[in-house]
């Protein structure tokens, strides 16, 4: 429960590199650099070293917060 209480939720707008499809839609969250340091084996990271969360890997630890 401690790692989940350690993320925040956030909102955010896409940009540019997020493609036609995503830029400029609002949304919402988690800061993949931060939940790196907490949780490390739920972020990607691509080629271009774009960073992205797994969030079906979080859902776990959620539950058991619960």
């Amino acid at each position: 429960m401690t790692k989940i209480l350690k993320l925040s939720g956030n909102t955010f707008i896409w940009n540019k590199k997020s493609g036609k499809k995503k830029e400029g839609k609002n949304d919402v969250g988690v800061i993949a650099q931060e939940v790196k340091l907490i949780l490390p084996q739920v972020v990607r990271e691509s080629k271009e070293g774009l960073l992205s969360v797994r969030y079906e890997k979080i859902i776990p630890l959620l539950i058991e917060g619960i």
